[in-house]
């Protein structure tokens, strides 16, 4: 049981992320993803490309280090600090408190933008996603190949995320 319902709640979220992100894409010209947080990593669920100029290369399936993303230091802010100490055990130890002060950091926002941390002249501006019980179970970024983020990308961003978890049943 524990299986089919782990299949139906992404076959969902997917469900429901789609029309969502498309529009997302169309209304912004940035790329938009979904992505899960995998142990140390995010997986890459979605990707919808932007239309015109420069933007993400990562490709649905991708798993990038959660550290180094919006999305994935987004994921990272509920886990308590001796969860990531314990995700990130076998890391150095000036790697592991850089996360925790990130995290410390991220918790002040329910947005958190990234302007080339991951990749030199890259902004993306992720978004959590969460279920009908409250618990974020994933996140949407948009990420374009600029060094300035306009106030309606942040708008359209949390917008979308806020839809796509009410669509899931949040609150």
């Amino acid at each position: 049981m524990q299986l089919t319902y782990g299949y139906h709640a992404s076959s969902e979220l997917l469900e429901v992320s789609t029309p969502m992100l498309t529009r997302l894409r169309d209304l912004t010209d940035w790329s938009t993803h979904l992505g899960v947080l995998d142990g140390q990593y995010v997986m890459y669920l979605l990707r919808f490309a932007a239309t015109s100029g420069l933007s993400s290369l990562v490709h649905v399936g991708s798993r990038l280090p959660a550290a180094a993303t919006s999305m994935g230091r987004l994921m990272l802010c509920p886990k308590s600090e001796p969860a990531i100490r314990r995700l990130y055990k076998d890391s150095p130890t000036e790697a592991v408190q850089k996360i925790l002060d990130f995290r410390r950091q991220d918790l002040k926002s329910d947005l958190i933008v990234s302007i080339g941390n991951f990749e030199s002249g890259l902004c993306s501006v992720a978004a959590p996603i969460f279920d009908i019980s409250g618990e974020m179970i994933g996140a949407i970024s948009t990420t374009r190949m600029t060094d300035t983020v306009p106030d309606s990308i942040l708008v359209q961003t949390r917008t979308a995320a806020s839809q796509i978890s009410r669509a899931l049943g949040a609150r």
